[in-house]
């Protein structure tokens, strides 16, 4: 801390350029203190306007007041015609011995061993069928018509009818029994399975019976397999 001369003088130095700068102190009388007031807050006057007197009304207060009055009487004067029985006559009975209130145990039901089959799911499992499922339902609406088309047109190569038959059969048996499928699935075929969908369902199918060769020409570049494998086109 800075020490101040008699004469009210401080010498300070200035860090960065290492100057020394010298200030007068003035007392403490010559600082304006702004002086803090608080604001009073005068709320409107409020004018209450009395409720005209009703007769009637006064005199149901004090008829309901009496009958209150004359029901505490009463149930005060029952309670004293009426003392409380003593604890000992409160009392039911002698104290029952442990050994006489134990019952006989209760007779368990017949025992059933689990059955050997029985196996719980991942929820990877359930949640990648409830996925898969989304997938399947509008590739099932696209393919099952060109399928049909395909098969039954003669404008269509005998190979690649052989060719769409074989995928055809694989991916309805794939669906038919795609719950119990999926257990056996790896990693490698479910992500086989979801790239195969993705492609089909990007191919339009609009106007099947007039672009019907293109369609199958587009189908059968994506080199289809749904028994997770590659046909061998050698």
């Amino acid at each position: 801390m800075p020490k101040i001369s008699r004469d009210r003088k401080v010498i300070a130095k200035e860090e960065p350029l290492g100057m020394y700068h010298c200030i007068l102190l003035c007392p403490l009388k010559e600082y304006k203190v702004p002086s803090l007031r608080r604001r009073r807050l005068y709320a409107p006057p409020t004018t209450v306007t009395p409720r005209p007197f009703n007769p009637e009304r006064a005199r149901r207060r004090q008829e309901a007041i009496k009958q209150l009055r004359q029901r505490h009487y009463e149930w005060a004067a029952s309670r004293k015609t009426k003392p409380s029985p003593p604890l000992i006559d409160r009392i039911s009975g002698p104290y029952q011995p442990l050994i006489e209130r134990l019952q006989a145990p209760a007779q368990l039901e017949e025992y059933k061993p689990v059955p050997s089959n029985l196996h719980f799911r991942k929820t990877k499992i359930l949640y990648r069928i409830k996925e898969y499922e989304k997938l399947f339902e509008p590739t099932v609406e696209r393919l099952t018509p060109f399928v049909k088309k395909a098969l039954s047109d003669d404008c269509i190569s005998e190979v690649m009818k052989a060719r769409i038959n074989t995928w055809g059969k694989e991916f309805n048996d794939l669906w038919v029994n795609f719950n119990a499928q999926a257990d056996k699935l790896t990693n490698k075929e479910w992500r086989i399975l979801q790239k195969q969908l993705k492609a089909i369902g990007r191919i339009s199918f609009e106007n099947l019976n007039q672009h019907l060769p293109e369609i199958s020409k587009e189908i059968d570049a994506l080199n289809l397999s749904f028994d997770y494998g590659t046909l061998d086109r050698s």
